[in-house]
């Protein structure tokens, strides 16, 4: 009977948890770039059976029975991503962007290669000693980089890549404000095959409002699907080369877990979804960021890179004011139910504790740039009143649920 209780108590505790959870995030402004709101409204119910499946391969050729579905489900999803990046193959079955990169490293290198990368914290885990790279006994070199534009220093690439050869060079950043230069990139590069991580810009890609890297001749582009994508939690990978995909297709079936094809249905109806109304979708996007990064400064506060115009992407590199780290003024502001992520970057900068901001979700939400005003005033208040921000932030996004209804 003892046990029964314990068991009755861990259930009540956890349905708590969620309860809380989600009555949490309802109530909070959540402005970390990484996440969205799921753009398919397919009722959960009807991809059960699809979650629970074990149907390993690929379309076609199958280790077991019972996926005849799965493969037309798998081959619209691979049509509509090929498609939206105007690439010859596509790779959805990755778990996550994560994992993306680790299939990418296993196919692009062999133990040992020299490869170079853009350094941390820009650059993912994944590229360095700690991650994938790491495991596969590579020779990792940092990208040399402009700490001031957040972008690579060209000129200092090209001669470093003049002097060494390198297996590959890894681009992309976690704090992606504007795009690099892909012609300049691929100057720089001076033969190197090039992978570039648009983890954080797939959907602007797809929106038209970040170039597409592929368009310049980069070798391969991979990205997380649940950011400015809005589809489900996972990866995907693009490339118009024929040898590198058969090397990625083979790589991806043999490390990857059994897949949860429920998420392909999902990728497949945000994919529509941008084929209908992408283009607005990611100029709200943008335009909201912009603004956002107006009030700020028009609030007080400090945004970096005022000199660029802020941000051209979904992304703000808001300034800690106060001489607060980074890590504190996010904290802050989460106590005001305002959600950011704390990215402090090299001391050589001359601004250093930075907050990312990210505006998909709200934007997903009904904010326009006429919101924006009063999200930056209510984040510049948040430092100094936790409580009465709290409040005002629960008023907005009541409101914003009323209208969304």
């Amino acid at each position: 009977m003892e046990h029964m209780k314990d068991i009755e108590m861990i259930s009540a505790k956890l349905d708590r948890a969620l309860e809380n959870h989600n009555k949490w995030r309802s109530n909070s402004l959540n402005l970390v770039a990484s996440e969205s709101i799921l753009w398919d409204t397919t009722d959960p119910l009807n991809y059960k059976d699809l979650t629970r499946r074990a149907i390993l391969g690929i379309p076609g050729q199958r280790y077991s029975e019972g996926g005849q579905y799965i493969d037309d489900i798998e081959k619209i999803t691979e049509e509509l991503l090929k498609d939206a990046f105007t690439a010859i193959h596509a790779e959805w079955r990755p778990i996550s962007g994560s994992m993306a990169d680790g299939i990418l490293i296993h196919a692009l290198t062999s133990v040992g290669d020299k490869i170079i990368a853009t350094p941390t914290p820009l650059g993912h885990p994944t590229w360095h000693e700690k991650g994938y790279s790491g495991f596969r006994g590579l020779s990792i070199t940092d990208i040399p980089y402009d700490w001031e534009s957040l972008e690579p220093d060209y000129a200092k690439l090209s001669e470093l890549t003049s002097e060494q050869t390198f297996r590959l060079l890894i681009d992309g950043s976690s704090l992606i404000l504007f795009p690099p230069d892909f012609t300049k990139l691929m100057r720089s590069a001076n033969g190197s095959p090039i992978w570039y991580d648009g983890a954080h810009v797939l959907g602007l890609i797809m929106g038209g409002k970040f170039p597409n890297p592929l368009d310049f001749g980069i070798l391969a582009l991979s990205g997380s699907a649940q950011k400015t994508m809005a589809g489900p939690l996972g990866g995907v990978i693009l490339t118009n080369d024929d040898d590198i995909y058969s090397r990625i297709v083979d790589v991806t079936s043999n490390d990857m877990a059994t897949p949860d094809y429920s998420r392909y249905v999902m990728l497949s109806k945000t994919l529509l979804n941008w084929k209908k109304a992408g283009r607005e979708f990611a100029q709200r996007i943008t335009g909201n960021a912009k603004s956002l990064s107006e009030e700020l400064v028009n609030a007080g506060l400090r945004v970096i890179l005022e000199e660029r115009g802020y941000t051209a992407t979904h992304q703000i590199g808001l300034v800690a004011p106060n001489s607060m780290n980074a890590e504190t003024a996010a904290q802050k502001l989460a106590k005001s139910s305002i959600i950011t992520t704390p990215f402090p970057l090299p001391k050589r900068m001359k601004d250093r504790e930075i907050l990312r901001l990210g505006v998909t979700e709200i934007t997903q939400l009904g904010f326009d740039k006429d919101d924006m005003g009063t999200v930056a005033m209510a984040i510049k208040q948040a430092f100094t009143d936790a409580h009465g921000t709290s409040n005002k932030i629960r008023e907005i996004m009541e409101e914003k649920a009323k209208v969304q209804a």
